[in-house]
């Protein structure tokens, strides 16, 4: 089973900033995923955004017979600044366990360059390598997520494509919207009601295991995602993922709680909106 995070990411969906500068936004939010009914993932997510910076870490763990079946935990950060209306990178730190191996990378960026300072297990015994031209200009996958919460938050859309590299694969999204949907309650979620739905469709261009080289994309992998405000005049934030998996099918992760880390960043009302995202 590949590790959630180009899953759950994907399913999120990837979208350019908007040309005004990004709402602020400070919150730590938690979700569950959920497959035939059973929790199998359990994710924390904590978001800082201002109009210089922007700092997320994200950790998160099978659980369940999920857990029994493939023990893993992961935790991401990365931090960077806005260079005029796009997310830049500085440094992303990734690390985790995944069946008792332990996985670890320590990207730093120097321009629009991923410089790899240290990856573990190395790619020469486990997948093909991305050439350094192909990584160029590329986002980590907390970068693309950040980008994509101010592009929503501002324009209300999610139409466009982007390209991602965690230290060993890349990858293409091309992300799209369907518009305002009504959702229910679902088992565990704090959020119901309106929410705008974006769709994506996910492949993988390069960084393919060595027992299974590929000359052509990566079959594509689909999901959605949809996006609300959680009190009146506040950021668009992800109440509702749905993406595919190999071992456990399709799955549903949802909000199960959000929290404002600091009020002077999360009450954004006297921000203008532009988007007209449900309330």
């Amino acid at each position: 089973m590949r590790r959630p995070t180009f899953l759950v990411l994907a399913a999120l969906g990837w979208a350019a900033p908007a040309a005004a500068d990004p709402m602020p936004i400070a919150y730590n939010l938690h979700y569950q995923a959920l497959s035939l009914g059973f929790v199998i993932m359990q994710m924390d997510a904590s978001i800082r955004i201002t109009e210089r910076t922007y700092d997320v870490a994200l950790t998160y763990h099978t659980a369940g017979f999920a857990g029994f079946l493939y023990p893993g935990r992961q935790s991401e950060q990365v931090s960077g600044v806005w260079e005029g209306d796009r997310a830049a990178p500085q440094r992303y730190l990734a690390s985790g366990e995944w069946r008792g191996r332990p996985r670890h990378a320590d990207i730093v960026y120097r321009g629009r360059q991923p410089d790899i300072l240290e990856l573990f297990p190395p790619d020469s015994g486990e997948r093909e390598p991305v050439p350094p031209a192909l990584q160029r200009g590329t986002d980590d996958t907390l970068s693309a997520l950040v980008q994509l919460l101010a592009h929503v938050d501002r324009t209300g859309s999610c139409n466009t494509a982007a390209r991602v590299f965690d230290g060993r694969r890349l990858s293409e999204i091309d992300a799209s919207t369907v518009g305002l949907q009504s959702l229910g309650r679902a088992a565990g979620s704090i959020f119901a009601g309106t929410a705008l739905r974006c769709d994506f469709v996910g492949r993988m261009l390069a960084g393919f295991l060595l027992s299974r080289p590929h000359t052509t994309p990566g079959r594509p992998r689909h999901g959605a995602a949809w996006f609300a405000s959680l009190q009146p005049g506040g950021p668009a934030l992800p109440v509702r993922m749905s993406f595919q998996t190999d071992w456990f099918g399709d799955v549903t992760m949802v909000l199960t709680a959000a929290t404002a880390q600091e009020p002077n960043l999360a009450q954004t009302a006297s921000l203008p909106r532009r988007s007209g995202l449900p309330q």
